[in-house]
């Protein structure tokens, strides 16, 4: 009698207890569980006394959600930074790592306590900084136990945030922070894009807020993505990777539709090349130096090395932006691979075996000499096949190198030919 109709809450849900259907008893009133908790009469109280407690150490009461999680973070990783993170501000109590369990989803996490008490103090971990993003702690959204005041990591170090740490540590300001990228192709990864364009801003000095990749995440949607930065100062100086090449495309920089900053204006990445090779071949006079632009000085610590290996040469006219039937694939052999013709027989037979997985191959080309030794270049029977070789060989390590697959025209086939370098 007395259960009947009680909303009452355990393990992070609301139990609803109620007469069944077929139940033909007479009709009985009751309370709900917050109104028999709100009484304070004897009575009650032995109601009370009667029913189970909600558990206070179960699950939901001993995890919380992480949010701003990026790719490069692994659970083992996350969950010991931040138990060595408690342990240095005496947030534990006992020894050891506090956390149980850690699971990564995309741009968040959920980590498990071994106690009730050391996640409420895990909560003054909220904007703890991590591999250039500002954590999120918070609980979970299903957590309905009483809440309990927490401080910031800041308030609890006594380390204070410089202006762009309290940009990126604002979810209010995060698009100041992001760029949109546009001309995105199959083949490209949220990992290499990273990669690339990151390894590019550290070569023209672009990353300015030290050490590492300025670039925190990045989330593509085929023919678009989204970066995010660590700063905004570094976010406004990647606007000058605007048409960079990469992997047969100019991509495209400009800001999100959603940004609310000052206008900037929009660089290019053939301006800053220009300005390199400019400088390189043209001494400057101490005045001439004087109204060198930053973009323009930074540019001209590019190598000739760097310019050549992060994006397809100029020179590469075969390149196609569209899939084709034909795949090139650089940083899979040497000159000196090829030198013993066993080895070359080897060589060719084996990448046969391995990329014959993707589809119908009708040749594969080697070239030994010329402009194009060393590439490798597949003939697949139709575009479906290139299109599968390209997504699973892109980016993958072989012998300490990243393979670069890119389509190219059947021009490149006539090109062997007439040199006879094949």
């Amino acid at each position: 009698k007395f259960a009947c109709k009680l909303r009452i809450p355990f393990m992070g849900v609301n139990l609803r207890i109620s007469r069944p259907s077929k139940y033909n008893g007479p009709h009985t009133t009751s309370k709900t569980w917050q109104d028999i908790m709100s009484c304070q009469s004897p009575n009650n109280m032995n109601i009370l006394d009667l029913m189970s407690p909600t558990p206070t150490d179960g699950k939901v009461n001993r995890e919380l959600f992480v949010g701003n999680t990026t790719p490069e973070m692994t659970k083992d990783g996350l969950a010991s930074f931040l138990g060595d993170a408690m342990e240095k501000v005496k947030l534990t109590t006992t020894e050891g790592n506090p956390i149980t369990a850690c699971h990564i989803s995309g741009k968040f996490a959920f980590v498990e306590f071994r106690s009730v008490e050391e996640t409420r103090n895990a909560l003054n971990l909220n904007n703890i900084p991590y591999k250039g993003v500002f954590l999120k702690i918070s609980r979970p959204s299903k957590y309905a136990g009483p809440q309990y005041f927490a401080k910031t990591w800041q308030e609890i170090t006594g380390e204070p945030m410089s202006a762009y740490q309290i940009v990126a540590a604002s979810d209010v300001t995060k698009f100041n922070r992001e760029l949109f990228v546009g001309n995105i192709t199959a083949e490209m990864t949220e990992g290499s894009l990273i990669e690339f364009l990151g390894n590019a801003m550290g070569q023209v000095e672009l990353a300015t807020e030290g050490k590492g990749n300025p670039i925190v995440g990045c989330r593509i949607f085929d023919k678009f993505a989204f970066l995010e930065f660590r700063s905004v100062a570094e976010t406004t100086n990647a606007l000058h990777l605007n048409n960079i090449p990469y992997l047969g495309m100019r991509l495209k920089m400009r800001r999100p539709s959603k940004y609310v900053g000052p206008e900037t204006p929009i660089g290019d990445w053939d301006a800053v090349v220009a300005s390199y090779i400019m400088l390189r071949q043209l001494p400057l006079s101490a005045s001439d130096a004087s109204e060198v632009t930053p973009v323009q000085q930074n540019s001209a610590k590019i190598s000739e090395e760097a310019i050549t290996t992060t994006s397809p040469s100029i020179n590469d006219n075969y390149i196609s932006a569209k899939p084709t039937r034909i795949v090139e694939l650089r940083n899979m052999v040497t000159v000196e691979d090829l030198e013993c013709n066993a080895e070359y027989e080897d060589i060719v037979l084996d990448t046969k075996e391995e990329c014959g997985l993707f589809g119908t191959l009708t040749d594969v080309i080697i070239p030994r000499r010329g402009v194009h030794a060393t590439k490798i270049f597949l003939e697949y029977e139709t575009e479906q096949d290139a299109v599968n070789a390209v997504k699973k060989l892109s980016e993958r390590l072989f012998d300490g190198q990243t393979v670069k697959a890119l389509y190219c025209t059947e021009m490149v086939l006539d090109q062997i030919s007439r040199t006879g370098t094949r």
